[in-house]
């Protein structure tokens, strides 16, 4: 996948020509030079994610969150952050991760595959829905989601038992181990909503192909490519 388009996943129905002219040359060079990239593409990724919740096409989100996972990766390494298991952003799913965003969204994936599952096909899920506010402001829909998600969780255990009990071990981990009692901020910072996609988008595959593998035809497909 070349430079440009990637870029595309910043422009507006994802066209070549309302690619965002002041990011062109600063990821060229970044990407020439080791280079910062630019913030503004950070802030303008989470600005398309919000606008259509990456639906334009099956590539979109894994894209997206490539690119914000190489942003705040560079810029944290070139500021001389510290990182630790803790915070890392790895090439796939990362379970040793306990910042907020990343797990929460982690916790949206989850959320996403019990309804899917439990529902199948429907005019709007909860990404179409909830995306984009819960990644700023999840005290304001993460309970009410969370609640409809043991809603659906109560229809697999009658519907796909096996499902049930792999969703349930995830939300164990993420709520259960890894979130704090109060695990619901009132908003993410532009860091924190990077990582909530990155988050929610390797949680997303590693749901796929945990279920792919285990012969669960009913799975929603996405793409494998792992940010």
């Amino acid at each position: 996948t070349s430079l440009f388009q990637l870029l595309c996943q910043c422009a507006v129905q994802g066209k070549y020509d309302n690619i965002p002219s002041t990011l062109v040359n600063p990821c060229a060079r970044a990407m020439l030079t080791g280079a910062r990239f630019p913030q503004s593409l950070l802030s303008t990724l989470l600005s398309r994610m919000r606008a259509d919740h990456g639906t334009n096409n099956t590539w979109d989100v894994g894209q997206r969150a490539s690119l914000m996972k190489a942003c705040m990766v560079r810029n944290r390494r070139l500021s001389g952050a510290q990182t630790t298991r803790e915070s890392e952003l790895d090439v796939s799913l990362n379970r040793d991760n306990t910042r907020v965003g990343y797990l929460l969204g982690r916790l949206f994936a989850v959320m996403e595959r019990a309804q899917s599952a439990a529902l199948g096909t429907t005019n709007a899920t909860i990404r179409d829905k909830y995306i984009g506010s819960a990644s700023v402001t999840p005290a304001r829909v993460m309970p009410t989601l969370m609640h409809g998600c043991q809603n659906h969780l109560g229809t697999l255990r009658k519907k796909s038992p096996g499902t049930s009990v792999v969703l349930e071990k995830e939300l164990d981990e993420i709520v259960g181990r890894k979130l704090s009692d109060d695990p619901y901020p009132a908003t993410l910072s532009m860091d924190e909503q990077g990582e909530f996609f990155v988050g929610y988008y390797q949680e997303r595959v590693d749901l796929w192909t945990s279920h792919k593998q285990s012969g669960d035809s009913s799975s929603e497909s996405t793409t494998s490519d792992n940010p």
